[in-house]
C-alpha cells in the first residue's frame, strides 16, 4: 500500500499516468466485418495459380438464377469448392450441389474464380464497348446541332466503385 499526500505525486502515480498516456496515444483502427472477405491464404494460392476470385449471384428470391450462372460459366468462371479451399470450413454456408460440389456461399452468392488473363481481357472488352457507346452518343448529338440550338459536349465522366480491383 502506498501513502499519498494530496498535491504530491508519487512514483507510482507517474507510472500510472505514463501507462494511461501510452494507451491513449495508441490508435486502434476498426474495420467492420465483411462477410465477403476471402482469406488471404486462399487469395494468394489462387493468385499464384494465375486466377482471381469473384462472388457470383446464384439465386434471386430463393430461386436458382440459372441465367446468371450459365452466363458466368460461359465467361470462364468456375465455382470454388470447399475441397479446394478448406480455410472456409465453418466460416460460410456450404451448398452441397450435385453438379458442382460443395459450393462456398454467402446468402445468394457463391465464390468463383477465373484465370487472370481472361478477366483482364473481359475488362478491356467492356471498357472499349463503353467508350464506343459514349463516342457514338456524342457523335449523334453533334449531328443534331444547329446554329439556333447548338449542342456542346463539355461532359466529363468518372467511374467509381467500391473497392479497387486487385488482380495481384
Amino acid at each position: 500500500m502506498s501513502l499519498s499526500i494530496k498535491g504530491v505525486e508519487s512514483a507510482d502515480d507517474e507510472t500510472e499516468v505514463s501507462k494511461t498516456r501510452a494507451q491513449a496515444s495508441r490508435v486502434v483502427n476498426y474495420t467492420p466485418p465483411d462477410l465477403l472477405d476471402i482469406p488471404a491464404a486462399v487469395r494468394e494460392r489462387l493468385a499464384s495459380q494465375g486466377n482471381i476470385t469473384r462472388w457470383i449471384r446464384i439465386a434471386t428470391r430463393n430461386e436458382t438464377d440459372h441465367r446468371n450462372i450459365n452466363q458466368r460459366r460461359s465467361e470462364g468462371y468456375e465455382f470454388l469448392t470447399l475441397d479446394q479451399a478448406p480455410e472456409f470450413e465453418g466460416l460460410v454456408e456450404v451448398l452441397d450441389n450435385p453438379r458442382w460440389g460443395k459450393l462456398i456461399t454467402v446468402g445468394d452468392l457463391a465464390l468463383a474464380f477465373i484465370p487472370k488473363a481472361k478477366a483482364e481481357a473481359r475488362q478491356r472488352y467492356y471498357e472499349e464497348m463503353s467508350s464506343q457507346a459514349v463516342k457514338s452518343a456524342a457523335r449523334e448529338a453533334r449531328k443534331h446541332s444547329t446554329r439556333e440550338a447548338p449542342v456542346f459536349d463539355d461532359s466529363t465522366s468518372e467511374v467509381t466503385r467500391g473497392r479497387d480491383v486487385d488482380f495481384g
